[in-house]
């Protein structure tokens, strides 16, 4: 029972803000537009296995050149993981691996509208905890004054 996920009620306070998401063709627009850090994230399974992975891209300045960094690694076995959880904590990964920013603009894609709905609306489901980290991190980037 020790490796059984624990579903809270309320994954956030009702009285939370929540993150806003873009789950139409105006993303496609949005990651083109003028943000200065672009964070894709993904996971996929394959026999048995569910792994995440990303990519996250970042102009230090707009005359300056673009420097990516990537990332992956194996999450666990799909007797303990999904794809679903897995691209929620590959969202988080993404995000919580970003430098100390200041006042940037943020785009995180996804190609799961399961998971960029569940961060809008955060529900009893499985992957609170990644849901709670990507918040926590969203949190503090906003405090800095980044959009994202």
């Amino acid at each position: 029972m020790d490796s059984l996920e624990t579903i809270n009620p309320f994954t956030l306070a009702p009285w939370e803000k929540r993150t806003q998401t873009i789950t139409d063709e105006a993303a496609t627009e949005l990651a083109h537009g003028g943000a200065s850090i672009h964070i894709a994230a993904s996971s996929s399974a394959q026999n048995g296995v569910v792994g995440i992975g990303g990519a996250i891209e970042i102009q230090a300045s707009p005359k300056s050149d673009l420097t990516a960094e990537t990332f992956s690694f194996t999450l666990g076995t799909r007797t303990y993981q999904n794809p679903y959880s897995g691209e929620l904590s590959a969202m988080a990964t993404a995000l919580s691996q970003l430098p100390r920013l200041r006042y940037r603009n943020i785009v995180l894609l996804t190609r799961s509208k399961s998971a960029a709905l569940t961060i809008r609306q955060p529900r009893q489901q499985s992957g609170q905890e990644q849901v709670r980290r990507i918040y926590e991190v969203v949190r503090a980037l906003q405090r800095e004054g980044n959009t994202i």
